[in-house]
This record gives C-alpha cells, structure tokens and sequence, in this order.
C-alpha cells in the first residue's frame, strides 16, 4: 500500500484534519502543527491522533487495516473538531458528531482503497 498524506473535507467546520497510513508521514505533519511536538514513540501503536493546543489542526494515522482502529482513532479527531469549535458532544449534538464521522470514515476508506489499489 502507497504511504500518503491527505487533508480531509470537515466543511461545515473550521479545522484542519489530516489523514495518513504512513509513521513517517505521521510524524512530520505533527512537527507542523505543533510548536513543541511531543516525541512520542508510535512504533506499536495501530493508530493515533495528536492535534495543536486549540484542537483547529490535527493528523490522524492509522497504520493497520483494520476499520475498528479507524473508528476509534475518527471518534477523536470528532471529538477535537467539536472542542474547536465550542461544541459539546451530547445527545443533542449526536446528529452533527455522527454526520461529521460518517463524513470522515467515508474519506478514509476512500483513500486507504485507492491507495491499495494504485499500489497494485
């Protein structure tokens, strides 16, 4: 599978999401983002998201193929999209956090297929 690095669409939201397969593409978007990049070691992680300090740009890596790791690791890149934006996530808000993660699992999964399938 080709290693890429892509920003995801959270419109109507304000942050910036990004999304890799790769540690090292992983590690350098995170140096990007943050002024003091904590140096965290990922080696055995199936997944992570670290983001800046107001949570208005994170990177989500998912580094195994499974699609539960994907969910889990989404559901915090939602949660750090609501924390920016001042939005609380509860039973009033569940419609937006489910669209907002149907949203971002739809473009994962698009991108992880068509990677694999241009490595091919």
């Amino acid at each position: 599978m080709r290693k890429v690095l892509v920003k995801l669409d959270s419109h109507p939201y304000f942050p910036d999401v990004w999304f890799t397969n790769s540690r090292v593409l992983y590690a350098q978007q995170v140096s990007k983002i943050r002024q003091d990049p904590a140096a965290r070691d990922i080696d055995d992680l199936a997944g992570v998201v670290s983001s800046n300090d107001s949570r208005s740009q994170m990177v989500v890596g998912i580094f195994v193929g499974d699609s539960y790791v994907l969910v889990h690791e989404l559901s915090h890149a939602v949660i750090n999209v609501f924390h920016a934006i001042g939005m609380d996530a509860n039973t009033v808000t569940t419609e937006a956090f489910a669209y907002l993660m149907e949203s971002f699992y739809r473009q994962c999964t698009d991108h992880l297929n068509a990677w694999s399938v241009s490595n091919a």
